[in-house]
C-alpha cells in the first residue's frame, strides 16, 4: 500500500471516529436538545432502511451519469486521476464509503443540521466537499445535483431517522469511487487523456 493511499485509508477511519466525536460534542454542549429522538426520527429508521439503500442506488447512478457525459469530463479529470493512482480495491472502496457515509451524516445530518436548519446544511456540506465553484460552472452544476440529494436525504432525517440516509450516503460513494476508478483504469488502457477543451 502507497503512502498516499495509507494516509486516505488512515483519514477515513478518523472520520468515522472523529466526526461522531464533534458531534457528541455539540450535543453535550446544547443540552436542551433531543437529539436521541432526532436520529431515531418519527418511524422505526430500520423499516426504512432498504428504501435509504434503493435511494443512493439510484442517486448515485444518476450523479455516475452525470459526471461520465462529455462536457464534465474537464472537470473530472482530476478527480479520476486522483483516485486511479490510488488503485483502491473494492473493500477498500466499500470502506471509505462505509467511514464517510456514517461520520459525514452524524455530524451534519445528526447534529449541525438541527440548529442551522435544512437548507444552510445542505450548502455547507456540498460546499466543503468543493462542489460549488465561482471559477468552474461544470463542477457547480454537479454541485446543484448534490445539493438537491443531499436535501432529500436531510429531509429523511427529519422524518424517519438516520440510518437510511447513511446507507443512501454509502452507497452513493460507493458507485461513484468505483467509476472514478473504474475510469481512470480504462484512461490508462486506452491511452486517452482529459481534453480540456470539452464542452457545450
Amino acid at each position: 500500500m502507497n503512502r498516499t493511499k495509507t494516509l486516505v485509508m488512515k483519514m477515513a477511519a478518523a472520520t468515522v471516529v472523529g466526526m461522531p466525536l464533534i458531534a457528541w460534542i455539540i450535543a453535550i454542549s446544547l443540552p436542551d436538545f433531543d437529539y436521541a429522538s432526532y436520529i431515531i426520527g418519527r418511524a422505526n429508521g430500520i423499516i426504512y432502511l432498504p428504501v435509504g439503500i434503493g435511494f443512493g442506488i439510484a442517486a448515485g447512478y444518476a450523479a455516475q451519469f452525470m459526471v461520465s457525459r462529455k462536457f464534465m469530463l474537464s472537470a473530472t479529470g482530476k478527480y479520476v486521476d486522483m483516485f486511479g493512482q490510488l488503485r483502491l480495491s473494492a473493500g477498500e472502496i466499500l470502506f471509505i464509503s462505509i467511514c464517510a457515509g456514517f461520520g459525514e451524516e452524524v455530524l451534519f445530518r445528526g447534529a449541525i443540521q438541527p440548529h442551522l436548519g435544512l437548507g444552510i446544511t445542505s450548502v455547507l456540506f456540498v460546499g466543503l466537499h468543493g462542489y460549488l465553484s465561482f471559477v468552474n460552472w461544470r463542477i457547480s452544476l454537479y454541485g446543484l445535483f448534490m445539493t438537491a440529494i443531499i436535501l432529500l436525504m436531510g429531509w429523511s432525517v427529519e422524518h424517519v431517522g438516520l440510518l437510511p440516509a447513511i446507507a443512501a450516503h454509502t452507497f452513493i460513494d460507493v458507485i461513484l469511487l468505483r467509476y472514478l476508478v473504474n475510469e481512470a483504469a480504462r484512461r490508462t488502457a486506452t491511452g486517452s487523456e482529459v481534453n480540456e477543451s470539452n464542452s457545450f
